[in-house]
């Protein structure tokens, strides 16, 4: 009975399990080609390690919910805004676009769900910080 009244006060719904799959297909695809890029060894490390963050995050979603998910994907553009090189790849190749739109993606699956407002408008203004 405790469960259905918590239920039924929070503001988070249930994500869809068919998209949640989709997008750890996704990310678990990036996390592939990025180790086979020719992108420079500390940067396929530090993107591989957020991304193995925001597919475990995904994997254990019916765990721990939603919000360690967007835990991990705004670690991972917040890092655009210390390293310049990090967000040189991100903006400025066809993986790290992938990487973007994957980021955007989840972030807006996750927010609609959470109840809070959208994140991807940061994606956006990652390409114009200077």
């Amino acid at each position: 009975m405790s469960a259905s009244l918590l239920e039924s006060k929070s503001s988070i719904k249930q994500l869809d399990m068919s998209r949640i799959n989709e997008l750890r297909e996704t990310v678990s695809y990036l996390i592939n080609n990025v180790i086979n890029s020719d992108a420079e060894a500390s940067l396929k490390k530090y993107i591989v390690h957020h991304l193995r963050k925001i597919l475990n995050a995904i994997d254990e979603y019916k765990i721990t919910g939603a919000l360690p998910i967007l835990d991990a994907v705004e670690s991972t553009i917040g890092h655009a805004y210390l390293d310049q090189d990090y967000k040189s790849y991100l903006t400025g190749t066809e993986m790290g676009k992938q990487i973007l739109d994957t980021l955007g993606a989840v972030a807006n699956l996750v927010t609609i769900a959470v109840g809070i407002p959208v994140i991807t408008h940061g994606l956006l203004a990652l390409a114009h910080v200077g």
